[in-house]
């Protein structure tokens, strides 16, 4: 299925209202597709990092969008930047329950899929 972001928006306008946006710190939104043609919606997201005088963190999180045009709950790596998660995608993964189930990744790829707080060091 070739979806838009367009056509998730206006399938959840809820989701992408600005109240939202502000409280998951939402600053960006794509679709991209996995290489089995399953649509992803990937957010660059601003974690809540910069309490206590901590520098702003921002990371990539995915979300898969299944029939009907649901979203998922979000999985639970974290990218780094919008390469890892296309690289994350070149492989055919079965996500369920916010956990991958293919055990196909390589040592590389679950070092690109770290947690954004620990590129900060433990805040």
């Amino acid at each position: 299925m070739t979806l838009t972001i367009t056509e998730l928006r206006q399938a959840h306008p809820s989701y992408f209202s600005r109240v939202n946006i502000k409280l998951f710190g939402d600053k960006e939104y794509r679709i991209l597709h996995s290489k089995d043609g399953n649509p992803y919606l990937v957010r660059l997201t601003q974690q809540w990092s910069d309490m206590f005088g901590h520098p702003p963190v921002e990371c990539y999180r995915v979300n898969p969008i299944g029939s009907n045009l649901k979203i998922e709950e979000v999985i639970k790596e974290q990218f780094e930047t919008l390469q890892d998660v296309k690289d994350w995608l070149k492989y055919e993964k079965e996500v369920s329950d916010g956990r991958i189930k293919d055990t196909r990744v390589t040592d590389q790829q679950d070092s690109n899929a770290r947690s954004c707080t620990n590129r900060q060091g433990d805040h």
